[in-house]
Formats: C-alpha cells, structure tokens, sequence
C-alpha cells in the first residue's frame, strides 16, 4: 500500500495466515478480475501500472500473477494473493515475472485489449517510459 499499489489493507498476522480487508458489500464478495464487469481498458492500465510500482518500488515480483488473483472493487482491480511473491533479487525473479506478464497478457488479448509480452515487459521494470 505504501508504494500506491491496490491491495486489501492487512488487518491481522498470525504464523502464516495474513488476514486482509474484506472487499465487496454485504451481499457478496469482489468478484475476480476475469468476471467482472470493469472496462477492460481501464483495468489494464490498472495492472499495468500496479504491476510496475511492485516491481520498481516495492521491489517484488508476486509470482502468481493471473486473472484470478485480481479482484475488482469500485471500479479499481486490487492484486490478492501474494503467497508466493519474492524479491525481485530472488534467482528466478526474472523468470516469474516473465510468467506473470505472459499471464496477463494472454487474459487481456482474449478480452479483445492490444497487450504485447515484451511491451509490458519493459514498462514494468521500468527499461522503458
């Protein structure tokens, strides 16, 4: 959160469960990126720029990165899930990423939205404007 990144807020920590804010209203639960009604344009301009802020600023690459691991609450996709993330000096850093932005890109091309793997690629580690 400190680095502008939507994420639930953490409430709790307890060994290794992470207890995070609720995000939904009280009859049902933020749906998951891949079934919700967002503009898709908005919300990939969303992830790419979260995407980047995590990597740049925050320094971690999540790992597990997909359509199901984002949820989307008022109009904003929030990344969940970062259960595997690691340190963008981690040794296979890299290679996580790269599988990260292939799954993103490969979710937003199928929902009719232009995203190139080495674009983004770039513009998240910050090799490009």
């Amino acid at each position: 959160r400190e680095c502008h990144i939507n994420v639930p807020k953490p409430i709790g920590f307890h060994q290794n469960v992470l207890l995070m804010q609720y995000l939904g209203t009280a009859v049902s639960p933020s749906p998951e990126l891949r079934k919700s009604g967002i503009d898709m344009e908005d919300a990939y301009s969303q992830v790419r720029e979260s995407m980047r802020l995590l990597c740049t600023k925050a320094k971690l690459v999540h790992a597990d990165l997909s359509e199901y691991n984002m949820l989307t609450y008022r109009r904003k996709v929030y990344m969940i899930d970062f259960g595997q993330s690691v340190s963008i000096e981690h040794p296979s850093a890299r290679l996580f990423l790269e599988r990260d932005v292939r799954n993103v890109c490969n979710f937003f091309n199928r929902k009719g939205i232009k995203c190139d793997v080495n674009d983004l690629l770039s513009f998240v580690t910050g090799e490009s404007g």
